[in-house]
């Protein structure tokens, strides 16, 4: 028992006009951007997922440390940072916001003379407003 196309999520959409489907809230919104669409990010997702790696340790995946560093090498190169730089991968976008926050707040500490690997972050000078500024 079908109900035929008209009836379905499908033929119900096809009614709608172009405009209410991508519906804009202002004229700078260029809507989100899902999934990688390079190749070369196509084909990394790939093996990710057919390799299936832990990559959390070396002794755990050393190809995936390997290589790890050698694309921390290549990072390091084309930002132009100094050879004793260091580079390191988070899981997502998250945790890459999570610990530049953590890192800003380190050096805005340093900055106001506290050691947050010394002494913790118990007491130490309140950055608040620097970090409300610095994400403007």
């Amino acid at each position: 028992m079908g109900f035929g196309r008209d009836h379905t999520s499908v033929g119900a959409c096809n009614g709608c006009s172009y405009a209410y489907r991508y519906r804009r809230p202002g004229g700078r919104y260029f809507g989100f951007v899902i999934g990688g669409s390079l190749p070369a990010a196509l084909v990394a997702n790939w093996l990710a997922g057919a390799w299936d790696q832990n990559a959390s340790m070396q002794v755990m995946s050393p190809v995936a440390a390997k290589l790890e560093e050698i694309v921390e090498g290549w990072i390091v190169d084309v930002l132009g940072l100094p050879s004793g730089s260091g580079a390191g991968f988070v899981t997502g976008t998250t945790m890459a916001n999570f610990s530049a926050l953590a890192a800003a707040r380190t050096a805005l500490l340093k900055r106001a003379g506290w050691d947050v690997e010394e002494d913790g972050l118990f007491g130490a000078p309140p950055i608040h407003a620097a970090i409300i500024m610095t994400t403007r």
